[in-house]
Order: C-alpha cells, then sequence, then structure tokens
C-alpha cells in the first residue's frame, strides 16, 4: 500500500483483486489511510468486489502511454514510431510520469501547452505534442474502464496553436525539364520522373517492387513487404493505390525493358533497395542552375501544386498522396496563384502530345543542334 502527497492533497495507490487504484482519498495522510485501510477490510471481507472497485478505477498515464506505443510498433512505419516515441520521451513523460488519468485537469493540459511555448518550441512542435497526449487517450478509450474514467473527468484540451503558414517548396515546369537531362545516371533520372508524376513519398518509391505495378491497369500498389532481411510498411501502415499518368508510366516502361532479372526492386539492378537519392538531385539541381533546396521530397510537392494549379480535385489528391487529413493537402493550395496558372495552361497546349524522352536521346537532340 502506498499513501503520497501531491500539492495539498494525499493519494492512495493500491491493488485489490488485480485492479489498481490510484486516487485522491483526502486532505491529510491519516484520512487516506483510513480510506486506504477500509478499501482493504471491505475487500477482504467480500463487501467491495472487483465491479465496484472498478468505479474507482485509475490508472497512471505512463501505463496507457506504453499501450499505445506498443500498438504503434506493431501498426505503424518505424519512422512515425520512433518520431512519436521520441517526442513522448523527451517531451511528455517528464512532465506526466507521475499524472495518473483522474488526475488529468483542462488546466494541467493548458498549463503544459504555456510551459513548452515558454521554453522557446514552435507552434507546431507544441500542436504535435498535445496531439500524441490525445492520441494516446483516444486509442485507450477502446478500453470501458478508462473510456468511462475520461468520460466522467469532462477534461477540455486547449484550442491548438496558429502555426506558420510556410509554404511547400517545388519545382515549376521549367526548372523540372532543366533538372531532367542534368541527372548522370539514367535510373536516378526516371526515378524523379517517377515521383514528381506520381507523389510517392521518397521511402514509398525506394521500397517499390516489380510486383507492386500493374501495367495493364496503369496502377501503382503501395503496400508494406516483408523481403529477405527488408520489412518496410508504409506510413501509418495505410496501403493505397495510384493511378499512372502517360509520363509515368513511360518511364516505368523504360525501366521494365532494362531491368536485371534477378532484381526485384524497381531502382536498383541489385538485390538491395536503393534508399538515398538526396546528392544525385542536389547534383542535378547545381548543374541545371536551380537555386533552391532540391531534395526527394520536392517532387512529391511538385506532384501536388502541379496537380491542384491545373484544377485536380483536392479529395482526388489527397486519396493519391495518403494524406489521412485534408488539410495536409490544403497546404499546397497556398502556393498556388494566377501566374502557376497560367503557366499550367501554357504548358498544356506546349507539350500535349509530348513523352518523356530518353537520356541518350535529349543528348543526341544537343549534338544535333551543335
Amino acid at each position: 500500500m502506498s499513501v503520497y502527497r501531491r500539492g495539498n492533497s494525499w493519494y492512495i495507490d493500491i491493488r485489490l483483486g488485480g485492479v489498481r487504484i490510484n486516487r485522491k482519498a483526502g486532505n491529510s495522510k491519516k484520512e487516506a489511510q483510513t480510506i486506504a485501510a477500509e478499501l482493504k477490510t471491505k475487500y477482504r471481507l467480500k463487501m467491495l468486489h472487483v465491479e465496484d472497485i472498478s468505479d474507482n478505477f485509475d490508472i497512471f498515464f505512463y501505463d496507457i502511454a506504453n499501450r499505445y506505443f506498443k500498438y504503434c510498433k506493431s501498426v505503424k512505419s518505424k519512422r512515425t514510431y520512433h518520431n512519436e516515441k521520441n517526442y513522448y520521451e523527451n517531451h511528455i513523460d517528464p512532465e506526466f510520469k507521475n499524472i495518473s488519468l483522474a488526475m488529468l485537469t483542462s488546466k494541467l493540459l493548458s498549463d503544459f501547452q504555456e510551459k513548452k511555448k515558454e521554453e522557446g518550441y514552435s507552434n507546431r512542435t507544441v500542436n504535435i505534442l498535445l496531439g500524441i497526449i490525445r492520441k494516446i487517450i483516444n486509442h485507450n478509450c477502446t478500453d470501458k474502464q478508462v473510456k468511462r474514467l475520461w468520460n466522467s473527468l469532462d477534461v477540455q484540451f486547449p484550442k491548438s496553436l496558429k502555426e506558420n503558414t510556410k509554404q511547400h517548396a517545388f519545382l515549376t515546369f521549367d526548372e523540372f525539364d532543366a533538372l531532367l537531362p542534368c541527372f548522370k545516371n539514367e535510373m536516378t533520372r526516371l526515378r524523379a520522373v517517377i515521383m514528381r508524376y506520381t507523389g510517392m513519398r521518397p521511402a514509398e518509391a525506394a521500397y517499390l517492387t516489380w510486383t507492386d505495378i500493374n501495367f495493364e491497369l496503369r496502377k501503382v500498389k503501395i503496400q508494406g513487404k516483408k523481403i529477405n532481411k527488408y520489412e518496410w510498411k508504409p506510413k501509418d501502415s495505410e496501403e493505397r493505390t495510384i493511378p499512372l499518368s502517360d509520363e509515368a508510366y513511360e518511364a516505368l516502361r523504360i525501366l521494365y525493358k532494362k531491368r536485371n532479372s534477378t532484381s526485384i526492386w524497381v531502382f536498383s539492378n541489385t538485390d538491395k533497395p536503393i534508399i538515398d537519392m538526396d546528392r544525385a538531385l542536389a547534383t542535378a539541381a547545381r548543374s541545371a542552375g536551380i537555386k533552391k533546396k532540391v531534395s526527394p521530397n520536392i517532387l512529391r510537392h511538385t506532384f501536388a501544386t502541379l496537380q491542384l494549379a491545373s484544377g485536380a480535385d483536392i479529395r482526388s489528391i489527397q486519396k493519391i498522396m495518403g494524406h489521412a487529413d485534408i488539410r495536409t493537402t490544403m497546404k499546397y493550395l497556398d502556393a498556388i496563384d494566377e501566374n502557376l496558372i497560367k503557366a499550367v495552361k501554357a504548358h498544356k497546349n506546349r507539350h500535349s502530345s509530348d513523352k518523356i524522352p530518353t537520356y541518350k536521346k535529349r543528348n543526341a537532340k544537343k549534338n544535333k543542334e551543335k
């Protein structure tokens, strides 16, 4: 049996019949000890059943956090799991380690939000931390006892802080056209084309296999896989299907014809997937005279921005990109203005019948001009 003090109140922490009771018991140590002794006596005399104990049921926050992260580890991608776990261990656990669920209040959450702001964390980071707390509680509310206790507390989360509306960087049509011939490796160049015209995440492209592609239906399936020592899951374990545009389809056909029959990976001719293309992109961007930072993610941003500028349905783009929340997709609308829409129309008229040329054909064309 444990009796402890928090602020001006005293709490009990005991186990009866396999159920933990951790709650406020009075304003003095003596009151808390008396209540704990009464509960134990009633239980021994079979006057207090497990069903009765559940009315006083409480649990420490770190217990439900452990349950949540155990679930995350089994269903979410490694990156998502480790990111959330690091946020929790570095920022949430130190504040909530000795807090029980019944001790959570609206003021406690507001104070946590204010404290993190005062410590200099960005509004986005503070929102992420409170979002993780909310996820932990919501996940555990599948347990009836936890849900009943949480609903009885009537705790309100503070409003999300306003985040800076930073626009996603993307490549214009001219920048992307200038980038393509600057790749030294044709497979990397075609990889950039496919990512730009499908909106795939860098990891989704890296772990893409030939069995994920249906040329007949012109679709690519993003799905988890375990191949030899390589195990990969899409973000939040959400599988989805991406339709292939003419440009992406043509690029994949070229790769398929030149593939190594012993390799299962689309962007590798060995038994190992090629994860990184950052250096190749950065080098090509410098050669093309592009001043902005060009990373694999910028190809995904380019897809979303230019598709929305050309009038694509935002719900369709959300589904193709695998966004759980449409507000994530809507951020790309910030980069769209009249000039970009005019550029889209002009590009469509200029390249209406164009196909993706191979690297060799581009060089041949340049040599002929010389």
